[in-house]
């Protein structure tokens, strides 16, 4: 997740925006619907399934879990090769799921828009030496496509971005949470879906440069993807965002909700839920995946839909999704609002809750059998 200061809470400063009337929130309370609540062994299979998730998923952090930006170019491809053969790893000779590096460079009509965030953000230090570096070689995002038995249906995107902050850490940050979970959630998700039939095409990116001062930029990497979809005239019927997934606490206190307009949206204080965050063009999709996040997971979940506008709504790669005119959210544990590591060098591996991270990817699996299953059932509605 981009750093836009640890200070800025993410769904807290949509709660407070809201609390002053200027623009609306929806909020889908946590209420379980359908299925009952099932007990652990019920909803991920055996005991020793969902120990073995955890381990893969802590695994996978692990791997990444270094200073990996545009400023520490070697560590940032180190990163993209791990991430290529645990993916590539899934791929079939038949093509039906295929392994792709898509390469781009940092284009000099762009660097006005960079220059800018890098001064938003405080990122500026030593500019000259890194405009050098970004205009070297290229970036990449990594995708894997799981071919549906409809491949002609609008494609679900599954994203999480593989840089790091380097920007309010000064370069020492591991980035565990922020987000190397996000991508072992993509990677154990695409895993679970290699094997499957699903009728629409699922695509697992990958993207680089999200954190600043590419955020918002066009050398952002999901917008860069996005675009290339939209001009390739592949439409997109939904994407989940996966941003810094790991940290939960069930110490009572633990979430900031921002005092009155948190207990007015009914928010718990404590951070052992995963959010579901978005604008209001995508609270169908929001709420689509709470009623069956809910069902498939003992984790509890959190779902608002907002103006895009109020900070935090869009602070990751579901806004870049939102330009080309998809309906995309985002899928988090609310970052700073939570986890006082965030962009911090004490965000490690061994701070992440795994058990956790693994119920909110079997929960999610069980979405995207939703999401990408018979074609004529809309994605959106």
């Amino acid at each position: 997740m981009t750093g836009r200061g640890a200070s800025t809470a993410m769904v807290a400063v949509v709660l407070l925006t809201v609390a002053g009337c200027c623009w609306p929130l929806t909020r889908f309370p946590e209420v379980r619907t359908g299925v009952a609540i099932r007990e652990p062994d019920e909803v991920c299979g055996v005991c020793e399934d969902r120990e073995a998730r955890a381990r893969r998923l802590r695994s996978d952090v692990e791997s990444i879990a270094f200073e990996r930006s545009h400023q520490e170019r070697a560590a940032l491809e180190r990163a993209r090769a791990t991430v290529e053969r645990r993916l590539g790893a899934l791929a079939t000779p038949s093509g039906a799921v295929r392994l792709t590096t898509h390469p781009y460079a940092i284009e000099v009509a762009w660097l006005d828009a960079i220059r800018r965030r890098a001064t938003i953000s405080k990122c500026a230090d030593c500019w000259e030496d890194q405009e050098r570096a970004m205009l070297e070689g290229e970036f990449h995002n990594v995708e894997l496509v799981v071919t549906g038995s409809d491949p002609t249906a609008p494609a679900i995107v599954v994203g999480a971005h593989y840089d790091s902050d380097t920007c309010e850490s000064k370069g020492v940050n591991p980035g565990a949470d922020d987000n190397a979970s996000g991508v072992a959630a993509l990677i154990e998700l695409a895993r679970m879906a290699a094997p499957k039939q699903r009728a629409r095409t699922i695509r697992f990116v990958a993207f680089t440069n999200e954190e600043e001062p590419f955020f918002h930029t066009p050398a952002m990497g999901s917008l860069v993807y996005a675009r290339a979809l939209e001009n390739a005239e592949i439409p997109v019927a939904a994407m989940l965002s996966l941003e810094t997934l790991g940290f939960y606490s069930d110490e009572a206190g633990s979430q900031d909700t921002f005092g009155l307009a948190g207990k007015i949206y009914g928010l718990p204080d404590t951070g052992n839920y995963v959010a579901l965050v978005a604008n209001h063009r995508s609270a169908d999709l929001v709420e689509r995946v709470s009623l069956v996040l809910r069902d498939e997971t003992l984790v509890r979940v959190e779902g608002i839909a907002a103006w895009a506008g109020i900070p935090g709504v869009d602070w990751s790669d579901h806004w870049s999704f939102w330009q080309i005119g998809a309906p995309a959210l985002m899928v988090t544990d609310t970052a700073p609002n939570r986890n006082r590591c965030y962009h911090r060098p004490c965000d490690r591996p061994d701070r992440l809750d795994y058990a956790k991270l693994a119920e909110v990817v079997a929960g999610l699996d069980r979405v995207l059998d939703d999401l990408a299953g018979p074609v004529d059932d809309d994605a959106t509605r």
